[in-house]
């Protein structure tokens, strides 16, 4: 066990935690990690919690900065107001991802506190850390089942509406305008009347991968229920005319990669894997936005109405919303 002397922070007035049975026994004992470091970060002590939460021993941590657990994937925001706290001698308390001394990445909710002297001076600082990856886990769970389609993992109605709404905002800003592609399966009811769900689930599971493809990082692939989905493609050209061409253009890309053959793999317990080869085309409708001179409501009518048109001309179209075309 470590044994933590006044003399180890470089002054006698340095306030220490107190215990009846001495400091070190108390912190050991409790389930936190602690840190103690000079002025500079350098650590002079460790409890025996922070070793169980991190794998590295107390002969692997004295002598070293306290960010050696952080990684280029810790958020530089939180790294920042670290640093900023440790400098100008303030509090910090936040959560910031850490890392094992075997790479496992964990979170940790972390408090930090400057240690002065009898006349105020900053000596040293002591961290408390908990590991709260258990909470962070469950609150992603949530997130997840609250913002995206738990089959294709795409974003669902609620959070595909929140960013359209976001959207609309940065449109009228910048003047740049954005579309909306609904898309709708032509031939999907027969996948699943003739080969059950698991095969629906499949074909549904690998259009969302094509969909995703087709598109950049920052647009918004959505699955709003059944077959139905939608794309928003933001930040399109400020000219109606040139963002009209670049949505159609985009909306064939779909059109073109939803209707190439689709192979689909169907897990049975116990039984080998079955292989159903499907054929299918989509009917895709196209409008666009600018600003936000109707409701998201109303953007998502004009793109459903334009889907629906291609879907009454036959299928594997697509269409676009009349006033568009204006």
């Amino acid at each position: 066990m470590n044994q933590l002397q006044l003399s180890d922070f470089g002054h006698s007035d340095l306030p220490i935690p107190k215990a009846v049975d001495g400091p070190i026994l108390v912190i050991d004992c409790i389930p936190y990690g602690v840190l103690i470091a000079d002025n500079k970060m350098l650590i002079s002590y460790a409890n025996h919690g922070f070793s169980e939460m991190t794998g590295f021993s107390a002969s692997e941590i004295i002598g070293r900065t306290c960010s050696f657990v952080q990684s280029e994937s810790t958020d530089k925001q939180t790294r920042d107001a670290i640093r900023s706290a440790c400098k100008n001698g303030t509090t910090f308390h936040g959560e910031i991802l850490n890392f094992k001394k075997d790479g496992t990445a964990f979170w940790n909710e972390l408090s930090i506190e400057p240690m002065r002297n009898s006349a105020g001076q900053v000596q040293g600082f002591i961290g408390i850390s908990r590991d709260i990856t258990q909470r962070k886990n469950f609150e992603e769970q949530i997130k997840q089942l609250a913002f995206y389609d738990t089959l294709t993992g795409l974003a669902n109605r609620t959070l595909f509406y929140d960013r359209l709404n976001l959207a609309m905002l940065a449109s009228n800003r910048s003047g740049h305008c954005g579309a909306i592609i609904c898309i709708d399966l032509d031939q999907f009811k027969p996948v699943n009347d003739d080969y059950g769900h698991a095969a629906g689930d499949a074909m549904l599971t690998e259009v969302a991968t094509r969909l995703k493809h087709c598109v950049r990082g920052s647009d918004t692939v959505a699955r709003f229920g059944g077959d139905e989905f939608v794309v928003m493609l933001s930040e399109l050209s400020a000219v109606n005319s040139e963002s009209l061409a670049q949505a159609i253009q985009v909306a064939e890309k779909l059109r073109a990669a939803l209707s190439a053959d689709y192979s689909l793999t169907v897990k049975h317990n116990g039984m080998p894997d079955e292989i159903i080869r499907h054929i299918s085309t989509a009917s895709i409708g196209v409008s666009i936005f600018q600003g936000n001179q109707l409701d998201a409501d109303q953007i998502l009518k004009r793109a459903d109405k334009a889907m629906y048109r291609a879907k009454k001309q036959g299928g594997g179209l697509v269409c676009i919303h009349e006033e568009n075309c204006e």
